[in-house]
């Protein structure tokens, strides 16, 4: 289908959704023009955000230089905003989410949100008497580190919706994909 195609198809759709008791026509109508919308978008496979004419957008937002223990937070947010995601490795690694722009953007503020959470419980727990009586270097290290971890996998249960598979396994197999290509 050619870009004009889907234009004329959306702008029938929307004059069949435009069929309204409240714009003048009969209840009969209304629901006959309501079913030949609903019949077209699954004949063409549109949903209501590409009949509204959402834009695809891509976001990039920027990571550490290497992989990090808060990585699998992106996939849960990714799930939960139904968009998709990668990593975009090289100089500038960063998360990058793809979908509907409202889509996108919620993702783009739950990221935020959910990596200045996991920043300030890193410092609550540097000041913490559990992690100040550890001795040596490699001991707080290893504390901080499985301190995140929990503190990650609490908030990926809390963010991925219900039903959907565990974010760690999705980035697990998503690893898997790229490197096989």
């Amino acid at each position: 289908m050619t870009a004009p195609d889907i234009v004329k198809l959306r702008a029938r759709i929307r004059a069949l959704l435009a069929k309204t008791v409240a714009a003048g026509c009969t209840e009969a109508e209304a629901e006959t023009a309501a079913a030949r919308a609903r019949e077209l978008m699954r004949e063409h496979g549109l949903t209501e955000e590409v009949l509204l004419g959402f834009e695809i957008v891509e976001l990039h937002m920027p990571l550490t230089k290497r992989p990090a223990i808060t990585d699998p937070l992106g996939a849960a947010i990714a799930l939960a905003c139904q968009c998709q995601t990668w990593f975009r490795v090289g100089d500038n690694r960063a998360r990058v989410y793809y979908g509907f722009e409202p889509d996108t953007l919620v993702a783009e503020y739950l990221h935020e949100v959910a990596y200045a959470t996991v920043e300030r419980a890193r410092a609550e727990f540097r000041a913490s008497p559990e992690y100040k009586r550890r001795r040596t270097a490699k001991t707080r290290k290893g504390a901080m580190d499985a301190f995140v971890q929990g503190f990650t996998d609490a908030l990926i249960r809390k963010i991925a919706p219900a039903g959907q598979p565990d974010a760690r396994e999705v980035e697990k197999k998503r690893k898997i994909e790229l490197a096989l290509l």
